[in-house]
């Protein structure tokens, strides 16, 4: 089909920390391919300039009214982000795209030396006018020459911000003065009360002895007496 890779004859690919494959296009057919990681050319952790600011505000409008307010900035730059030495184009001479998009034609002083290099002796007839490219990459193995590194040059910057506001309301409830004066029932107070006539007016069972006991026989001695006992009311505590 005349389809290779450059350098193909030379085992380029292998010979610069690649690894010849293929790419699969039916399951049947493939395209040869040379991989490669680009992960080397990559840092870990990229130089990037970070910026965050927040500011708050809180003002009284009244005595029950608040005014609030808050805003937040953050920002990022990164101005060397490192990756892939490059990437397929996205259009070329013959169009848009990464596939076919570009050419070389048999008058080119290299052509002579990329069919030499690329193809084993006996390359199809029409290679000898005009050879397509399918797939490729301006730099990948070899570096980007434009980086000390060999890295794909880029940048990026983000940039996010917030502002909220608004008000918030309390209220008060504040009860008018009453101009009938609150009623005192002094229940507990009547209760003790009418309980303890109660026990007054019951009547006392516990009473003393009768008149005619109360006279006692007088003792035999130098002296006698006599002690007359009172008739006594027992009344009982209330509860």
């Amino acid at each position: 089909m005349g389809i290779g890779i450059d350098g193909q004859q030379l085992d380029t690919c292998t010979a610069m920390g690649g690894i010849q494959g293929t790419f699969p296009t039916s399951p049947t057919s493939a395209f040869p391919v040379c991989r490669y990681s680009y992960v080397d050319f990559s840092n870990l952790v990229e130089e990037e300039d970070r910026y965050q600011i927040y500011g708050q505000i809180d003002v009284d409008l009244g005595p029950n009214t608040t005014f609030h307010a808050e805003a937040i900035y953050a920002g990022m730059e990164m101005i060397d982000y490192a990756g892939s030495p490059s990437y397929p184009p996205v259009q070329g001479p013959l169009g848009p795209g990464s596939a076919n998009a570009f050419s070389v034609p048999a008058s080119n002083p290299g052509y002579a030396a990329y069919l030499a290099q690329t193809f084993p002796a006996g390359s199809p007839a029409y290679l000898s006018s005009l050879s397509n490219i399918l797939f490729f990459r301006p730099f990948a193995l070899g570096g980007n020459p434009l980086d000390e590194r060999g890295a794909g040059l880029g940048s990026a910057e983000n940039e996010a911000w917030r502002i909220s506001a608004g008000s918030s309301m309390t209220s008060r409830t504040i009860s008018a003065p009453s101009s009938t004066p609150p009623s005192f029932t002094p229940t507990a107070r009547m209760r003790s009360a009418t309980s303890s006539a109660t026990a007054c007016s019951e009547p006392s069972t516990a009473l003393a002895a009768p008149a005619a006991q109360a006279a006692r026989p007088a003792r035999t001695g130098a002296s006698t007496s006599t002690r007359s006992s009172i008739p006594r009311r027992a009344i009982r505590p209330w509860g």
